[in-house]
C-alpha cells in the first residue's frame, strides 16, 4: 500500500512539472495573416492562435519572441529559442538543420482579380493581359515561367499595397500572391475575387533544432491533430482567411465554361453495370448516367460512341473522341498517353 501511494505522488508531481514548462518560441515580426500586431499591439494570427491552442491543450506555457524570421532561425540554431513558428516552409535544405512538425498549413500561390471582373476565370483568359506580383516572390517567378505559355505581360511591385492598388485602378488585370495572404486581404475588405485553385506549394511547419526538444515537437503534433479533429483548427483558419468559393471543400460545384457545345464521348459496348443496353436497346449504366448528369449540370451536350474499350482508347488517342468513360482503371502506363483524373469524366472540360 505504501508503494502504491508513493508512486501516485511521483506521477502527480511529474504532471505538475510538465504543466509548468515554459518554451521560448520565436516568430516573425509581421507576416499577416500568420503573425501580426492588432490595434492593441498584441500579436495574433494563424500561427499564434494555433500555438496558443496547442499549448493550452498540451499543458505547457509559451513565451512568444517576435524577433523576425531570420533572427528566429538564428535563435533556434544557437539554442536561444526552443522552437519557432513563422509561416516557415518545410524544405529538404532546412531539414538538415531543423526537425519539423507535421504540416499545419498547405500554402501555395493563387490568382485574384477585381471583384467586378467577370472576364478572367482561368489562366487561358490572361492572353494579352497584364498580370502583377511582388518582386522577388514565388509568384513573380511563376509569372516569368508562364508568361509565354499564356501570352501575358508581367508587372512587378515592391509591396502588397502597390500590388493591390494596381488591380484596383486597372493598371493590371490580375495579380498573384500567396493564397493565404490573398484570403486575408479579402477578409479585411479588399475587393478581390480568387480565381482557380492555388498552385501547390511547400507546407508550413513548426520547427525545433535538429535532434533537440523532441518532447515539444511531439506535443505540438499531438495538439495539432486534436485541433483538427475537434474542428477548432478550421475555426482558426476561417477567422483570418476568406474561403475560396471555388474550393472543393466548400461542397459546392465548380461551374466550368465548356469550350465546345457538344463533346464526343467514347465508351465500351457492354460492361455492366457501367455501360450496357437495356431491353429497348438504349445504353444505360453508372458511366452513362454520370456523364449525362455532368453534361446537364455543366450545360453542354454529349454524343456517345459505344465502340468497345480498345476502340474508345484509340479514338481518344486519334482525336476522334474528346474523352472516354468505360470503367477505366488508372495505371501508370495509361497516364503516359491519356489525361486520367480522379474522375475520368473531367476530360470533357479540357
Amino acid at each position: 500500500m505504501v508503494f502504491v501511494f508513493s508512486a501516485f505522488l511521483f506521477f502527480g508531481s511529474k504532471t505538475s512539472s510538465a504543466e509548468e514548462k515554459t518554451y521560448q518560441i520565436g516568430t516573425d515580426v509581421t507576416f499577416a495573416p500568420f503573425e501580426f500586431q492588432n490595434d492593441n499591439d498584441e500579436y495574433e494570427g494563424i500561427d499564434i492562435d494555433i500555438l496558443n491552442a496547442i499549448a493550452d491543450d498540451q499543458g505547457f506555457n509559451v513565451e512568444l519572441r517576435p524577433l523576425g524570421f531570420d533572427s528566429s532561425i538564428q535563435g533556434v540554431q544557437s539554442n536561444q529559442l526552443d522552437g519557432m513558428i513563422a509561416g516557415m516552409t518545410i524544405t529538404d535544405e532546412r531539414k538538415q538543420s531543423f526537425d519539423f512538425s507535421e504540416p499545419y498549413y498547405d500554402s501555395g500561390i493563387q490568382m485574384a482579380v477585381s471583384k467586378d471582373n467577370d472576364e478572367i476565370k482561368s489562366y487561358n483568359d490572361l492572353e494579352g493581359k497584364t498580370v502583377g506580383a511582388k518582386v522577388g516572390t514565388e509568384s513573380a517567378d511563376f509569372l516569368e515561367e508562364n508568361k509565354d505559355t499564356y501570352d501575358f505581360d508581367v508587372k512587378n511591385y515592391d509591396d502588397a499595397p502597390g500590388l493591390y492598388g494596381a488591380v484596383k485602378n486597372d493598371t493590371v488585370d490580375a495579380i498573384f500572391d500567396d493564397a493565404p495572404v490573398l484570403g486575408y486581404a479579402i477578409k479585411q475588405g479588399e475587393d478581390l475575387s480568387l480565381v482557380d485553385d492555388p498552385e501547390e506549394g511547400n507546407p508550413y511547419g513548426f520547427a525545433v533544432k535538429k535532434g533537440e526538444n523532441e518532447e515539444l515537437l511531439e506535443a505540438f503534433n499531438t495538439g495539432l491533430q486534436k485541433l483538427k479533429d475537434s474542428g477548432e483548427y478550421d475555426e482558426i483558419i476561417n477567422t483570418y482567411v476568406e474561403a475560396d468559393d471555388n474550393s472543393q471543400e466548400s461542397g459546392e460545384m465548380k461551374q466550368v465554361e465548356p469550350k465546345k457545345d457538344e463533346y464526343v464521348i467514347a465508351s465500351d459496348t457492354a460492361f455492366a453495370p457501367f455501360e450496357f443496353q437495356n431491353a429497348e436497346n438504349e445504353y444505360e449504366g453508372i458511366d452513362v448516367d454520370l456523364m449525362e448528369r455532368a453534361a446537364e449540370m455543366q450545360n453542354f451536350n454529349i454524343t456517345f460512341n459505344h465502340i468497345g474499350f480498345s476502340g474508345a482508347v484509340q479514338a481518344v488517342e486519334g482525336n476522334q473522341a474528346d474523352g472516354m468513360i468505360a470503367g477505366m482503371t488508372i495505371t501508370d502506363e495509361r497516364e503516359e498517353n491519356l489525361i486520367l483524373l480522379t474522375l475520368i469524366l473531367k476530360v470533357v472540360f479540357n
